[in-house]
């Protein structure tokens, strides 16, 4: 009998292997960690599997997976940046037990000649995958380290895509149990190009066949709330939105995405139909007071509309979630007590983050330029610690700021004024609930940030 190749696929996942001390914290993350960037290495484990190889899903982090390696031909590795001394280190010591290796992900695709530099046993795929794996194992099979595989085009979503085979999909915390949610993807790409953004190197917008999403909803069991990973829902067009909306409802569908609140998304119709299912939207805002270099279709600094819309998708009683970063370019430390205000004012039920310039952005390389990169890989779960100078205040105002921010906007009286707001048009029960998570998790946070004061 013929030998039948076997491929292991080293991705993060697993929030055992994570180290998080706040107990609390750590288990809202492994919901999201569970599907969130994981539903690539289930598709790419679904193509290895109709190539003919018997194909196992690991997490990085663990070691007893690279204990096991040596029982494979062939390892790949999945990797962001925060992940990227973990799998250079793995890839290297593949290399000196023989074990060709490949990489992918956002780290290997913006950083190819650095990753070759640090582990030159390395194969890279830059990019999508789909379609290159025939080339990818032939290289493998031949040890063509230093080789880098890429798409000439983008794949087409309408005939091209695959997808993923559900028992691939890991759970983000196997003392936990299953997850709740399963992952899909509507399409891939976005409208924008942010400075920041780490997923800069995936192409056009796409999205796929409303066929193709039927069909897959269909493998995905009725108790599961979906997870929608596209980059943002709203760069696609409003009537694709309106069909997939239609077929979610319904199946009644619970679901929930990632967007920028645009105009495609404050269509009434897309809004009613956002009501009927969504249990959570996420709109990176980033920036109340200033415009993001590259976010052409955020309304970063546009605060009027920033109005309007919230006050939109209330009435809707669509729950959302507006995302903040602080420490870019453009913030002093007077930028936070006005954004303290203002989501005060507006009653935004908030999630902020400290700016991380991941390597390979344009941000990263501005900030590297000028000198202010005091400090290369990073856990970017630790609120606490901060790897670059800012420009405009010092570390220690940032730190201060973001803990300010979670002691004033997450008061218990702030978090009831926001839940008795979202709650005057209807679905009581669901943004209630909501806003006690959304609130919980943003009070434990102030907990831990201002008693590591």
């Amino acid at each position: 009998m013929a030998h039948k190749e076997k491929f292991l696929l080293l991705t993060p996942y697993n929030e055992d292997y994570r180290g998080q001390r706040n107990k609390f914290l750590s288990l809202i993350r492994a919901e999201s960690v569970s599907f969130l960037s994981h539903l690539g290495a289930a598709i790419i484990a679904t193509e290895l599997e109709k190539e003919g190889l018997e194909v196992k899903v690991e997490d990085l982090h663990n070691p007893k997976a690279l204990e096991s390696a040596s029982g494979f031909d062939f390892v790949g590795i999945s990797a962001m940046t925060p992940d990227s001394d973990r799998a250079i280190s793995v890839a290297k010591e593949l290399g000196r037990r023989n074990i060709p290796v490949v990489g992918g992900g956002s780290y290997f695709s913006m950083n190819i000649e650095e990753a070759i530099k640090r582990a030159p046993n390395l194969l890279i795929v830059k990019g999508e995958a789909g379609g290159l794996f025939k080339d990818m194992l032939e290289g493998l099979r031949k040890r063509e380290s230093g080789k880098v595989y890429s798409r000439d085009k983008p794949l087409d979503l309408q005939s091209e895509y695959a997808a993923a085979q559900r028992r691939f999909l890991p759970n983000g915390r196997e003392s936990q149990g299953e997850s709740f949610l399963s992952a899909m993807e509507l399409g891939r790409g976005c409208n924008n190009s942010c400075d920041f953004c780490g997923a800069n190197f995936i192409p056009a917008v796409r999205h796929r066949s409303i066929e193709s999403i039927a069909e897959e909803l269909g493998a995905i069991p009725p108790n599961k709330r979906i997870g929608l990973v596209d980059n943002n829902i709203s760069a696609y067009p409003a009537d694709f939105l309106k069909e997939v909306f239609t077929l979610f409802s319904k199946q009644k569908r619970r679901w929930f995405a990632e967007g920028v609140l645009n105009e495609t998304l404050m269509d009434k119709e897309v809004l009613s139909l956002m009501r009927d299912g969504c249990f959570l939207f996420l709109t990176g805002i980033e920036d109340l007071s200033h415009p993001v270099s590259g976010c052409g279709d955020k309304i970063s600094g546009d605060i009027e509309k920033l109005r309007h819309y919230s006050e939109l998708v209330n009435r809707y009683s669509i729950p959302t979630l507006y995302s903040l970063m602080f420490g870019t370019d453009n913030q002093s430390f007077d930028y936070i007590i006005n954004a303290i205000e203002l989501v005060n004012e507006l009653k935004l039920t908030t999630i902020i983050h400290k700016a991380i310039p991941f390597i390979g952005t344009r941000w990263y390389k501005e900030i590297e330029k000028d000198g202010r990169m005091e400090e290369r890989y990073l856990d970017p779960y630790g609120k606490t610690h901060i790897l670059f100078k800012p420009k405009h205040m010092e570390k220690t105002e940032l730190l201060k700021g973001i803990s300010l921010f979670h002691k004033e906007v997450f008061s218990p009286y702030r978090c009831l004024e926001r839940s008795a707001y979202h709650s005057e048009n209807g679905n009581y029960i669901r943004n209630l609930v909501f806003d006690i998570l959304a609130n919980l998790t943003g009070a434990v946070t102030s907990y831990y940030l201002n008693r590591r004061k």
